[in-house]
């Protein structure tokens, strides 16, 4: 996986991939083809940098093809987030189209709930992605303190996770990744969703068949790879409920195809302590066949979100339950510290035309 966007604590003996960042590390000689003029406070998709426009900070997520790390960008004088990608890396193991996905997801999808793409840049050996860096750390980094959620934190974090689906749905991408690794709590406690490197465009009535994404979370039509439409998103919102009401998911084993078997053929069961509504509305959501599964409208209906406000819920208006405070900017003590990925080291001798206008 190409791990976390903005984020990522590291579980090593789990079948669940994510990224993280660490102490300050030497810029790469740039490529000074791919500067441009940056307007002094914004940044945009379309703006280009170089490593030398950052003052380079920890890395705080890494993955199998891309390490994030803290930065400060001088062009536009605030603190962000490089995710950076090894170009040789991503062409090793064919995640190429996986990382011009994520851009492309970030370049057209405008949400409150996705963290801003400010430009992006490349050496020789890294091409990099600059983001809005959301300084409260990862859900599941709170989770694993915690052990489980309670109801009242859940309902705040599943409506806001599913206010961030349906807009991803608006402009027509299936995310297929969502786990509590992927969300970050801003400072004010408000969830973001993030690292989109498996979203995926489709085209009206469209599906896509690649099997990808979190074992322990996919859906069972990726499994059979039978065509993957945004059903498989909502599936994934029932494993994240079921997550975060008891620190664990519905369906596990160590051994891949007996995971895989479990998620076509076993039904959930639930703990004596899950409320009638949660029940209903992850067994629904579990539902083998997509088209069972509820609607948008059906979701927002269920009475498991019948204390939700949605009018406020969509506008981030609800009041979080924990608030992550920081003191400065570039404070990182939200997330863990990372080395330097080896392979980050390597010149990639490849073409540079896997990368053209990055």
């Amino acid at each position: 996986m190409g791990g976390s966007a903005i984020g990522g604590q590291q579980e090593s003996q789990h079948l669940r991939g994510c990224v993280s960042l660490n102490s300050c590390g030497q810029a790469a000689e740039s490529d000074k083809s791919i500067t441009r003029s940056i307007s002094a406070n914004s940044g945009s998709p379309g703006t280009r940098f170089t490593l030398e426009n950052f003052d380079l900070g920890r890395i705080i997520g890494i993955g199998g093809c891309a390490f994030v790390r803290v930065a400060y960008c001088k062009p536009l004088n605030k603190p962000a987030v490089l995710k950076t990608y090894s170009k040789a890396q991503l062409i090793k193991s064919a995640e190429v189209r996986h990382f011009k996905n994520e851009l492309q997801a970030l370049v057209v999808i405008r949400s409150m709930w996705i963290p801003r793409l400010l430009g992006s840049g490349q050496d020789n050996r890294t091409v990099f992605l600059v983001m809005d860096f959301i300084q409260g750390g990862e859900l599941f980094r709170v989770l694993r303190q915690l052990g489980r959620f309670t109801l009242r934190e859940v309902e705040f974090y599943a409506a806001e996770v599913f206010c961030a689906l349906c807009d991803v749905h608006i402009w027509r991408f299936v995310y297929r990744d969502l786990k509590p690794e992927h969300l970050l709590l801003d400072n004010e406690g408000h969830v973001k969703i993030v690292d989109l490197h498996l979203a995926k465009f489709l085209k009206y009535g469209g599906r896509t068949n690649t099997l990808c994404g979190t074992p322990e979370y996919m859906a069972p039509e990726m499994v059979e790879r039978v065509g993957v439409g945004y059903e498989a998103d909502w599936w994934q919102f029932g494993i994240l409920l079921y997550e975060l009401l008891s620190g664990k998911t519905p369906f596990y084993d160590p051994s891949p195809y007996t995971l895989y078997t479990k998620i076509l053929t076993v039904e959930v069961r639930f703990p004596g302590y899950f409320s009638h509504s949660a029940c209903s509305l992850i067994d629904a959501l579990l539902s083998k066949q997509p088209k069972k599964r509820p609607s948008d409208d059906q979701i927002k209906n269920h009475p498991f979100f019948s204390s939700i406000d949605w009018s406020r819920a969509e506008n981030q208006q609800l009041s979080p339950p924990m608030v992550n405070r920081v003191k400065t900017p570039l404070e990182t003590c939200y997330f863990d510290t990372f080395p330097l990925p080896e392979e980050f080291e390597a010149e990639a001798n490849t073409s540079k035309d896997f990368f053209v206008g990055v």
